[in-house]
Formats: structure tokens, sequence, C-alpha cells
């Protein structure tokens, strides 16, 4: 009997033995569920959050594009104003090149008739001028000519005036000499009158 007890004894150890490692191997499969519960919390909890992340990312890319379009849709709009209104202005720029074109080919019809009536103005005034000038030319030639003229005159009438001078010298002196002679023509007549009273009055 105490071999059979001892037999229980051995099968109840093996038993508990048994029974320990089975609790041992549930204590590690319970505890490599909590393990593994855990991780798949966290990664449940990660992937909650990157779920959220990923939303609030989304929602933002949305807004982002929805932005980013209605940012597109106006600087479309702003570029066909621009590009209408560039246009525009090219357009009032040619007009305004046409005008200027225009305008410069009438300033340069104008310019050259203005010219023409100057240089038909100013040739008339050269040659206006130049009659003048041979005119003077002319006048001054002659009033060489006369003062050469006076020049020889005034030679002339020193030379006249000299000769003058002279004859009224030789003048003077005929006249002097004449009023002598008469004197003495006188004087002898009146001697001879005497001489001849007195010979009367003697005989």
């Amino acid at each position: 009997m105490p071999a059979a007890k001892d037999k229980r004894k051995g099968k109840n150890k093996g038993k508990e033995k048994d029974k320990k490692k089975a609790v041992k191997a549930e204590d590690q499969v319970i505890e490599r569920a909590k393990a593994n519960a855990s991780l798949w919390e966290a990664r449940l909890e990660v992937t909650e959050l990157s779920r959220i992340e990923y939303r609030d990312t989304s929602r933002r890319l949305a807004k982002n594009n929805e932005d980013l379009k209605k940012q597109q849709y106006k600087l479309e709009k702003d570029t066909m104003s621009v590009l209408s209104y560039l246009k525009k202005q090219d357009q009032e720029k040619d007009n305004l090149i046409g005008k200027l074109k225009q305008k410069l080919v009438e300033t340069k019809e104008k310019a050259k008739e203005e010219k023409e009536k100057l240089e038909q103005k100013y040739t008339a005034q050269i040659n206006e001028l130049e009659g003048q000038f041979h005119q003077k030319a002319k006048e001054i030639g002659m009033i060489q000519t006369e003062l050469k003229t006076i020049k020889q005159f005034q030679k002339r009438k020193i030379q006249v005036e000299k000769e003058l001078d002279e004859l009224k010298e030789n003048l003077r002196n005929s006249e002097k000499k004449h009023q002598e002679t008469l004197r003495r023509l006188e004087s002898r007549f009146f001697e001879e009158k005497a001489i001849e009273h007195c010979w009367k009055k003697c005989f």
C-alpha cells in the first residue's frame, strides 16, 4: 500500500508539476496576451492618433486646396484683367503711335513748307540786301570819286588862292606904281602948268 501511495504521490507530484507548468504556460500566454493587447492598444492609439492627424491634415489640405483653387481663380481672373488691361494699353499705344506718326508726317510737311517759305523769304531779302549793297557800293564809289574831286578841287583851290594872292599882290604893286606914276604925272602937269602960267605972266 505504501508503494501505491508513493505512486499516487509521484503521480500527484507529476500532475502538480504539470499543473504548475500549465499555469506557468497560461501565465506566460496571459502575459503575452496582455503584452499583445497593450501593443495592439498602443498600435490602436497610434493608429487613432494617425487617423485624427491624417483627418486634420486631410481637412487642412482640403482647405489649402480650396484656398489654392480660390487663389488660382483670383490669379487667373487678375491675369485676365491684367492681360485685358495690357491689350487695351497696347491698343492705346498703337493708336497713339499711329497718331504720332501721322503728326510727324504732317509736322515734316509743315516744316518743309515753312522751310521753303523761309528760303524764299531770305533769298528775297538776300537779293534785296545784295541790291542795296551794290547800290551803296555804287554810291560809295561816287562819293569816293567826289572826294577825289573835292581833294583835287582843294588842291586846285589852294593853288588858285595862291595864284590869286600873287595876282592881288601884283595888282597892289601895279596900283602903287600907277599911283606913283599918276602922282608924278600930276606933279609934272602942275609943274608944267605953273611954268606955263609963269611964262604967260612974264611975257
